[in-house]
């Protein structure tokens, strides 16, 4: 992980081809290396290691993979661009401001779609608040520092994912105590159970019955 923050990523005498060069082809084996660890360590009852395995690895990963995708896109600008691997250079690189702005925006809102789909508030709220941090950096960064034609891409880009992505497929997922209760209860109907019969040809037949008076008969007698 400290190599993929470091490292330009030099792929010579080939060319650099995002997530497809040697440093970044590493990720994917050495997280599935340590999810089948942990997966294998979690049934294997309790050793030294145990409170690492039960711990939540999700709020360290998911920082970990901005980092990793943050560095990516700055290693494309490096070699695409010709932009020298020094921070300073890189920070001012309007390129890789206007790409990070977008893959920013992409990560936030494919977080906020899983919180959605896994019906998880929580997965949801990080997405928004990664969203809210992505609108910060584009008007207080771009709008200031970017061109007119990367300023523009800038904007566009991230308006459309609001707008198709944030408002069509990411609404806000319920909170747990309304799955519980608010959405499998049905409301109460009046019925044979609660004594209220829901019929009326019912009703009618199960309203007691007035006794109607007798005639008087005349007297025979006169």
């Amino acid at each position: 992980f400290v190599t993929n923050l470091i490292l330009d990523g030099d792929p010579s005498p080939f060319r650099f081809i995002p997530l497809f060069n040697p440093l970044e082809m590493l990720v994917a084996p050495l997280l599935a290396v340590a999810l089948a660890w942990r997966r294998a360590a979690a049934a294997g009852g309790d050793h030294a290691l145990r409170t690492l395995v039960d711990r939540r690895w999700a709020p360290t990963l998911a920082p970990a993979g901005v980092a990793i995708a943050t560095m990516s896109v700055a290693r494309t600008i490096h070699h695409w661009r010709d932009e020298p691997w020094r921070f300073a250079e890189l920070v001012r690189s309007t390129e890789l401001q206007a790409s990070l702005t977008i893959v920013w925006a992409v990560i936030a809102l494919s977080t906020m779609v899983t919180g959605v789909r896994l019906a998880r508030r929580a997965v949801w709220v990080a997405g928004a608040s990664f969203m809210a941090v992505v609108l910060l950096k584009l008007f207080l960064v771009d709008l200031a520092n970017l061109g007119a034609v990367t300023r523009v891409v800038s904007f566009l880009g991230v308006g459309a994912l609001l707008v198709v992505v944030g408002g069509y497929f990411a609404p806000v997922p319920p909170a747990a105590k309304d799955r519980e209760t608010g959405e499998d209860s049905d409301p109460p109907r009046s019925g044979p159970d609660d004594g209220s019969p829901h019929d009326p040809a019912q009703a009618r037949a199960s309203a007691p019955e007035t006794a109607t008076p007798a005639s008087e008969d005349p007297d025979p007698a006169g």
